[in-house]
């Protein structure tokens, strides 16, 4: 039977836990007091303990140094001073009474096996609390880290990317391995890797000796590296020169876009562009690129002059114009561009061959391609439309011609002007906003046959020359004499693209393949590869328009014509 004893004007000295019974000792002359360990005692008014935890690794190496563990109460109110108690699988207990609400430990296992870790922490509260930790030893040694190394540049250019490489020893060393990176004027970088080898990047932006400080840590002693980099400021790279681009004919009322291009692609940044128009006022714009555009609008006819002047920090002014003929919107038609009649340079190298029309399935055998609307861009009307100077979305068609392939070496150009076809009357040629795209693009500059994923015979020629003249070329990619695929009595049974190209020079002996093979009758017309040559640039712009199964399409629809492969 469990004796029970009374005290009167007592005061709490403190609880001890003897198995099962909690003992009360009283002040005042009072006999300790056994109380029921399942029964909480506290002390009104005292900080008492509601929990302990620990926090530490759930796996570790035989022999690793150390293994740390943190056991921390709560409330972070509870009353000072606290007693923890340790107990850890194959260790010696141990005991502490700290001023602190957490305690820290570490422990050393030579055996392999699951590991328990119980602390129990209380106060003068009264309260006991304790919490239990499990880890994994396994048999793999530890082997610490034993040397470091820092590599990398000792001189440097301000703004210019440089590596730097950290290497731990020795080769046996357990991974993984946590890099910490400082360096002067950068953010501090830690990465955690499977590697006795790690690298980063790093690029300053100023002048000066920088320092770069790595540590490197696998749960043993960390160690650091330290490399000094002298940056020095980047030599100034001057303008060598500018190129001005831009329509040659624009409409009044119309905003007319330039864009200067600088050189060479080393230039130091920023770059000022200052841009005086005819009768405009100046326009100035600072910015760390090497392309620039400005728009301006006329509000009456005539010869505009447009100049562009830039300059970078090295002091080296360049300048170059362009000069735009101003009309009145209502007045311009095709007849009204001039189109330069020179001599196009042939094209070294090149060579041309007709492939057999597939006549069965033209709805129209033997054009009359010189007079007919459909083969002949040059009988249509156009004249410049309020619209985007840009490519625009209107869906996707991965087996569309790809335009960017005009060009040796496949790009988007500057869009120069945008433009609507005309039939006779003044009727317009398409649903669509604009039918007929300027691209920017020097004189002489040599036009490709853009390039399309399919082919139109066993020898890989993917387009024929449905019409060729002096300054402009049809292509069809299909085998039929037309703009699309007909059965015998006429009807619709296959689509077709087409690419009209207008304000070229088409390569000579390709044009005159095709004044021969139209003069015996269209049997054969000329074949072309993907981004085979065709001609060449007449001025600073060439227009192209296409077609698909007749109609003339928008070809500014960047997921359509646009899409690089």
């Amino acid at each position: 039977m469990m004796k029970r004893y009374s005290a009167t004007s007592s005061v709490l000295l403190g609880v001890v836990l003897l198995g099962a019974v909690w003992w009360v000792s009283l002040s005042g002359g009072a006999t300790v007091l056994p109380v029921r360990a399942d029964v909480p005692v506290q002390v009104a008014g005292n900080g008492v303990l509601t929990t302990v935890e620990i926090t530490g690794t759930q796996q570790s190496h035989l022999g690793q140094q150390p293994v740390v563990f943190t056991a921390t109460i709560a409330p972070l109110t509870a009353t000072l001073p606290i007693t923890y108690h340790w107990q850890a699988t194959g260790q010696v207990s141990t005991s502490h009474v700290i001023s602190a609400s957490a305690d820290v430990l570490s422990f050393t296992w030579e055996t392999t096996g699951t590991k328990t870790l119980t602390v129990t922490a209380n106060n003068a509260g009264g309260v006991l609390v304790s919490a239990t930790h499990t880890l994994t030893i396994t048999a793999t040694p530890f082997l610490s880290l034993t040397t470091l190394a820092l590599d990398g540049p000792a001189t440097g250019v301000a703004g210019s990317p440089y590596t730097f490489t950290a290497q731990a020893g020795p080769v046996t060393a357990t991974l993984p391995i946590t890099y910490s990176w400082q360096a002067t004027g950068q953010i501090s970088r830690t990465e955690v890797v499977t590697a006795l080898r790690h690298t980063l990047v790093f690029t300053w932006p100023v002048a000066g000796t920088q320092q770069l400080t790595v540590t490197a840590t696998n749960g043993g002693p960390p160690l650091s590296a330290t490399h000094r980099v002298t940056i020095t400021a980047a030599p100034c790279c001057s303008l060598t020169g500018v190129t001005l681009a831009g329509p040659a004919v624009g409409v009044t009322n119309t905003g007319q876009v330039f864009t200067a291009t600088v050189a060479p692609l080393t230039a130091t940044l920023p770059i000022t562009y200052t841009w005086g128009a005819t009768g405009e006022p100046s326009v100035t714009h600072v910015i760390s690129d090497l392309v620039d555009t400005a728009t301006f609008t006329w509000t009456l006819t005539g010869t505009k002059c447009v100049t562009v002047t830039a300059l970078n920090p090295c002091g080296v002014i360049v300048t170059a114009t362009h000069e735009i003929a101003l009309v009145d919107a209502l007045r311009v038609y095709l007849p009204l561009i001039v189109k330069p009649q020179v001599d196009c340079e042939p094209i070294p190298g090149v060579e041309y061959t007709a492939i057999s029309v597939d006549v069965g399935h033209s709805q129209f055998p033997d054009p009359d391609a010189a007079h007919d609307l459909r083969f002949n861009i040059n009988l249509f009307e156009y004249h410049p439309v309020v619209q985007t100077r840009g490519l625009i979305t209107y869906g996707v068609n991965e087996g569309t011609p790809r335009l960017v392939s005009l060009f040796s070496e496949p790009h988007i150009p500057t869009i120069t002007e945008v433009y609507m076809l005309y039939k006779n009357g003044g009727v317009r040629a398409s649903i669509y906003p604009v039918s007929f795209l300027g691209l920017a693009t020097t004189p002489t500059q040599i036009i490709h046959a853009p390039d399309r994923n399919a082919v139109i015979d066993s020898r890989g020629y993917i387009a024929m020359v449905l019409y060729a003249s002096r300054q402009s070329i049809t292509l069809k990619y299909g085998r039929e004499d037309g703009l699309a695929r007909f059965d015998g009595d006429g009807n619709l049974i296959g689509g077709g693209y087409v690419v009209h190209l207008d304000g070229i020079c088409v390569e000579p002996s390709l044009l005159a393949l095709y004044e021969q093979v139209e003069a015996a009758g269209r049997e054969y017309l000329p074949a072309l590869y993907g981004h085979q040559a065709l001609g060449r640039a007449s001025g600073g712009e060439f227009r192209v328009a296409i077609r698909d199964t007749g109609t003339l399409r928008d070809p500014r629809s960047r997921n359509e014509w646009w899409y690089m492969p």
